[in-house]
C-alpha cells in the first residue's frame, strides 16, 4: 500500500511537518505526493521561494516520490497546453535536481474512453515518459470514479495502459458506505496495486476503526488517502492524519 496525498497545502514554514514528521516515524509506508503550486506548475519557470526551499525536503526522504499536478480538464484542455506544464515539471531540475519530480498527476481525466480521448491520454504518457527533467516517468490518473475501461476495438486502447495508477473513487465516507458503490468497487477486475481510493469527510473515529476501514480500502485499492476534513480537504492535515499512516505501516 502506499498513501497517496494530494498535497495542496501551501508551503509557509512548518505546514508541510506533518509529512515529513509521518514519513520520518514511518520509513516502511510509501508516500506518493502530489505537489501542486498553482493548479499546476504555475505561470513561472519555477515555483515560488517557498516551494523551492520545501520541495528538496520532501526529495530527501527515501520513501516519498513526488508528483507534479497537471489538470486534464476531462479531455478538454489543449494538448499543448499539457505539454507545456509537464515541460515546466521537467524544467525544475535544470535550476536545482533537489526540485525534480517523479511523474505526473493528471487530475480530472476522462472517464470514458473513446479513441480521441485515449490518443490523447497516450500522448501525455510519451511526453512523460520523454520528459528529461523528471526523475521517473509515474503516472496517476484521477477521474475521481469508476472508469469505463471497455477496449475501443479500432485501436485497442485502454485508459488503464497510459497510467500506473487510477483514481477509482474520490468522494466522501458516506459514499463510500454506499451499498451500491461499494459493490461497484469491490467488482473491478483489475489489479489493487494500480488503483486509488481518496476518501474524506470521514467521521472522527478510534485508531482501531481507522484501521479497519483502511483494511477495507486494501481490499479494493493499493494507493490511499483518508482525510476528517470535509472542506478544504488537500489543503490542511487533518487532526487524524497521523493516526491514518499509522495505520497503514
Amino acid at each position: 500500500m502506499s498513501v497517496i496525498l494530494p498535497l495542496y497545502v501551501y508551503p509557509s514554514p512548518g505546514a508541510w511537518d506533518p509529512l515529513y514528521q509521518a514519513a520520518s516515524t514511518y520509513p516502511d509506508v510509501d508516500f506518493t505526493v502530489v505537489v501542486n503550486p498553482h493548479s499546476g506548475p504555475g505561470d513561472s519557470s519555477l515555483p515560488d521561494p517557498f516551494y523551492l526551499t520545501e520541495i528538496p525536503k520532501l526529495n530527501q526522504h527515501n520513501n516519498i516520490q513526488a508528483l507534479g499536478y497537471v489538470a486534464v480538464d476531462y479531455g478538454t484542455k489543449d494538448i499543448d497546453d499539457i505539454l507545456a506544464e509537464i515541460d515546466t515539471y521537467g524544467g525544475w531540475a535544470a535550476a536545482d535536481s533537489a526540485l525534480a519530480m517523479k511523474g505526473i498527476f493528471l487530475d480530472e481525466t476522462p472517464n470514458k474512453p473513446n479513441i480521441e480521448h485515449g490518443e490523447y491520454m497516450q500522448r501525455i504518457q510519451k511526453a512523460v515518459q520523454s520528459c528529461s527533467g523528471l526523475a521517473g516517468d509515474f503516472i496517476v490518473h484521477n477521474p475521481g470514479s469508476i472508469p469505463i475501461y471497455s477496449k475501443v476495438q479500432e485501436t485497442k486502447i485502454e485508459f488503464a495502459d497510459s497510467a500506473n495508477v487510477t483514481v477509482i473513487f474520490e468522494n466522501t465516507f458516506d459514499a463510500w458506505l454506499d451499498k451500491n458503490s461499494y459493490t461497484a468497487l469491490r467488482g473491478l477486475p483489475h489489479a489493487k496495486p494500480t488503483l486509488g481510493v481518496l476518501l474524506h469527510s470521514v467521521p472522527n473515529m478510534t485508531p482501531e476503526l481507522l484501521g479497519w476501514v483502511v483494511d477495507q480500502l486494501h481490499d479494493i485499492a493499493g494507493y490511499i488517502f483518508i482525510t476528517s476534513l470535509a472542506d478544504n480537504y488537500y489543503s490542511k492535515f487533518g487532526p487524524s492524519f497521523l493516526d491514518f499512516v499509522k495505520a497503514m505501516a
